[in-house]
């Protein structure tokens, strides 16, 4: 399985949103898992785990895994209300890995752009380059002992 290790780490929509009332974030891990992240200013959340791979160049494809929605309040998850397997068909979308001057102000940084939305934005910045499953805002959900068939949908590859 091919993976692009430009696309390695924690990427944030922060200067893409400015004046948005939500934030998302994508996670790309060098064993080809991932997550998504997004939050808004009413403390909705939701989290969804995915696997990923490079088939082509600037091709991404994301699996996703399963999904949990909660709410938060001021930095810590406040719980998850709900949590789902996923098994609609992956994403496929194509990507831009360039560094960026100056977006909104804010710059320069290494920024990835998708053809299509990753969790409701096309447009990221690097925040990490190294990042680890424990990272994950709903580590807790894979790490703890889960229902049979959880557990198997967070163990298959893509």
């Amino acid at each position: 399985m091919a993976f692009d290790p430009e696309l390695l780490g924690l990427w944030d929509s922060g200067p893409y949103d400015l004046g948005s009332m939500e934030n998302s974030q994508v996670a790309f891990l060098a064993d080809g898992d991932g997550w998504t992240l997004w939050h808004n200013a009413a403390g909705g959340q939701s989290v969804a785990a995915f696997r990923w791979s490079c088939p082509e160049p600037n091709t991404l494809v994301m699996r996703e895994k399963w999904s949990a929605e909660g709410v938060w309040r001021g930095e810590e998850p406040a719980g998850w209300r709900t949590l789902s397997l996923s098994d609609g068909p992956p994403a496929v979308t194509r990507y831009w890995v360039n560094p960026v001057t100056v977006v909104r102000g804010m710059g320069p940084f290494v920024g990835v752009r998708f053809r299509d939305p990753v969790e409701g934005t096309r447009g990221y910045k690097l925040l990490e380059r190294t990042v680890t499953a424990q990272d994950c805002p709903a580590y807790e959900l894979v790490a703890a002992p889960l229902p049979p068939q959880i557990r198997a949908a967070t163990t298959t590859g893509p």
